[in-house]
């Protein structure tokens, strides 16, 4: 009888567990590369062939404009599995040399402008599994341009304010991971780099 009596208790009391999810790592770090911005291309790039072109007509001396390179890192942390907060580094670099002749023979006139952008930054994920996180992400923040043109005496040397949108973003990998970007603003429209998720 006794048997009968605690046979419900134990079949009825015991605790039905549910499945939970997995811990995600809260931090995230990283660092990419990518061809130029389409912030600089448009101050730049068209500005330079605008001037350049009409210097090439009034003097004879071409101006040409090479980008470097934008390099990146950033930090995140994961506030849920669907949004991340952190902060964005971005560095772009660009070389202008004015020649003497249409020929390009000669230099006559060689510097380097630099841009180093600080943005706090948010990131959607709407695709999440254990390998793939595709997003979508919004920064705003500061910019500061400057050259090594000596001129009167003085470098130039300007703040800005710095915007990006990233339409696009893909990440594949766990814990170390490789990802891929198109960007609109401040940060290079296509990049590519690794990160290290903990």
């Amino acid at each position: 009888m006794l048997v009968g009596l605690l046979l419900p208790t134990c079949i009825f009391g015991q605790t039905v567990e549910t499945p939970q999810q997995p811990i995600l790592p809260k931090h995230d770090v990283g660092v990419s590369v990518g061809p130029m911005s389409f912030t600089n291309l448009f101050i730049f790039g068209i500005s330079e062939a605008l001037i350049g072109g009409l210097a090439t007509l009034i003097t004879d001396e071409p101006h040409n404009t090479e980008w470097i390179a934008v390099f990146g890192a950033h930090y995140y942390y994961q506030a849920n599995p669907w949004i991340r907060v952190g902060m964005k580094g971005v560095y772009e670099g660009m070389e202008h040399k004015v020649y003497t002749n249409s020929k390009k023979t000669t230099i006559k006139e060689e510097y380097t402008t630099s841009c180093l952008s600080f943005m706090p930054s948010c990131q959607l994920t709407y695709v999440h599994t254990e390998w793939v996180r595709v997003y979508l992400g919004l920064d705003l923040g500061w910019t500061h341009l400057w050259d090594n043109k000596n001129k009167n005496g003085k470098h130039f040397s300007e703040d800005i304010m710095a915007f990006n949108f990233t339409p696009l973003g893909l990440s594949v990998g766990k814990t170390f991971y490789g990802m891929a970007e198109l960007n609109a603003g401040s940060d290079a429209f296509v990049k590519v780099g690794v990160g290290y998720r903990f």
